[in-house]
């Protein structure tokens, strides 16, 4: 897990030592600052989320974001959804 403090229209974080492999990745932007996603009554996130290969609001999945790192430097760009 990376904590990322400084969020305006856009953040990165660099992984290091990251073997090669099928992964997910999953972020959220804790607005409110109590270190939790915050949801409604019906499980639906109150803040801004993405992950990787989500391209709608829709629980990620581990099959639905997964992704092959298959090279030492990769960039994955991850859309921030508001529910």
């Amino acid at each position: 897990m990376a904590t990322i403090t400084n969020f305006g229209t856009s953040c990165s974080h660099v992984f290091k030592g990251v073997p090669t492999g099928e992964y997910a990745v999953s972020i959220y932007q804790d607005v409110n600052g109590n270190e939790e996603m915050d949801s409604n009554f019906l499980g639906i996130p109150k803040e801004p989320l993405g992950a990787s290969g989500m391209t709608r609001l829709s629980k990620p999945t581990f099959a639905k974001s997964a992704i092959t790192l298959d090279q030492a430097q990769q960039v994955i760009n991850i859309k921030m959804m508001n529910a």
